[in-house]
């Protein structure tokens, strides 16, 4: 279906995602006309967004830019159990170090002369946390079913689509460098949630479904563990309310005070741990 020359690429992306934003509003009315509570409103809302915005642009550009637009997305390429197994053990790995950034990142406080912009900024936050929360809010299996779908998984999907498959792959078609590539898409895929308390850690989750991307040459496979981190926080949050806890795994690897031990020694382990795997692409074994 290749219509276009590849240097078209970037234009055929923006201009697509461009359109698809604006047609948002239109289809945000229809959603609106349904009448669904706000639960269902924001799920149905999300599909629609995760369908047309990131996954559509993506797709209709490789497919008008490229001869085998399918192997460029990386959407050809299964994921073995090989990769799998690797792409979990990094995950667990980092999760230590991850849920420390987070707690230093949300726990950043402004001087005195900038506390109006920390302010405004923790609004900001505070009303994508009740988006949340309303889509938390059910305690039954079938909410519980259709929040890991869409929330877990059907998110994650589109996402990578856009920021891996998309914007990370082109930049590395451009003959920019795949570090480069993954630190920029990633630096993007966090930028454009609008939550200044949660960039940092969101960024290097980014970097980590990036360098997932670039090493296994699969979408599925950033998808998948993207997917695994969403459902996390869904089944977790789902718990706590179905039983009237408030359990949160993260409390018990975070440093509050004194030395982050856990910290240290998971920044070391990943460290470690991607610089060996980055020796065993270098030999051949990059699957």
């Amino acid at each position: 279906m290749k219509i276009l020359d590849a240097s078209s690429r970037w234009g055929v992306f923006a201009l697509s995602f461009v359109v698809m934003f604006l047609l948002m509003g239109i289809m945000q009315t229809i959603v609106n006309s349904i009448g669904l509570d706000r639960r269902c409103y924001i799920l149905t809302f999300s599909l629609v967004q995760g369908l047309f915005v990131f996954i559509f642009p993506t797709i209709l550009t490789w497919m008008m830019t490229s001869l085998r637009p399918w192997h460029m997305m990386g959407m050809d390429r299964s994921l073995s159990l090989k990769s799998l197994g690797w792409m979990l053990a990094l995950y667990v790995i980092a999760y230590p170090a991850m849920a420390q950034i987070i707690y230093y990142n949300a726990d950043i406080s402004f001087p005195d002369s900038m506390k109006g912009l920390e302010q405004t900024l923790r609004d900001w936050e505070n009303a994508g946390a009740d988006a949340t929360a309303a889509i938390m809010s059910t305690t039954t299996v079938g909410g519980l079913i259709v929040n890991v779908l869409i929330v877990g998984l059907f998110t994650g999907l589109a996402e990578e689509m856009f920021f891996r498959a998309g914007i990370q792959r082109m930049m590395m078609t451009s003959r920019i460098s795949p570090t480069v590539a993954i630190w920029s898409a990633a630096a993007i895929f966090s930028f454009v949630h609008f939550q200044f308390f949660g960039f940092v850690p969101r960024l290097l989750l980014g970097a980590m479904f990036g360098y997932v991307y670039w090493r296994t040459r699969s979408i599925w496979a950033p998808a998948l563990l993207h997917g695994i981190n969403n459902s996390i926080v869904v089944v977790t949050e789902w718990l706590n309310r179905r039983n009237g806890t408030s359990f949160d795994f993260e409390q018990y690897i975070t440093n509050t005070s004194g030395i982050p031990w856990w910290f240290i020694f998971s920044t070391l382990l990943t460290i470690l741990f991607i610089i060996y795997s980055n020796r065993r692409i270098l030999h051949g074994s990059c699957n």
